[in-house]
């Protein structure tokens, strides 16, 4: 596995510590809207949690120059993965921005390395998730991270291992028994 186990729904309280910190200083809310997501995945919590982070800076960042002041953190199962969706009413993504918006170096920010949302997206690929965007219908961005649940995986791989090491080992016997 990537590292070790995170439950969406569990371990996103964790965050806690940071975000209302960051919102505060933005002077934004983060509404968070978690359900069915109690869910084990096989990930390294500290980098997605980063990810997460940083999606909701911009948001909170690109809700600045609008009146909103709220920015949401759904997270919901759906079929094998679990989505993290990071929603602002902020000045949306351009289609031209929206070709590079993962590009390294590429940035809006007049401070911006452009190296946030490449990061981002490599750390969500070498979790075998994906990471996209789209504009969202009221105006601003819903970026979503979706990661795949593990435990059904590994649960059939477990059982297969266990079989092939009866048929191995004889009569029963386990490896390492």
């Amino acid at each position: 596995g990537a590292g070790r186990s995170f439950v969406a729904g569990a371990d996103i309280g964790q965050m806690k510590d940071f975000t209302p910190v960051q919102a505060k200083q933005f002077g934004m809310t983060i509404e968070q809207d978690i359900r069915d997501a109690d869910q084990e995945l096989d990930c390294d919590p500290v980098l997605i949690e980063q990810v997460l982070i940083n999606l909701l800076k911009n948001a909170m960042e690109a809700s600045l120059a609008t009146d909103s002041r709220t920015v949401r953190l759904r997270v919901r199962r759906e079929g094998r993965t679990i989505c993290f969706y990071v929603e602002d009413h902020g000045c949306g993504i351009s289609a031209e921005t929206a070709k590079r918006i993962f590009d390294p170096f590429f940035s809006t920010k007049s401070t911006g390395m452009g190296i946030g949302l490449n990061i981002c997206r490599s750390i969500v690929e070498n979790h075998h998730g994906r990471l996209v965007f789209e504009p969202n219908a009221g105006g601003g961005t819903i970026f979503k991270l979706a990661l795949p649940i593990v435990v059904a995986a590994a649960g059939i791989n477990s059982a297969m291992d266990e079989a092939a090491q009866t048929q191995s080992n004889g009569a029963g016997t386990q490896a390492g028994a």
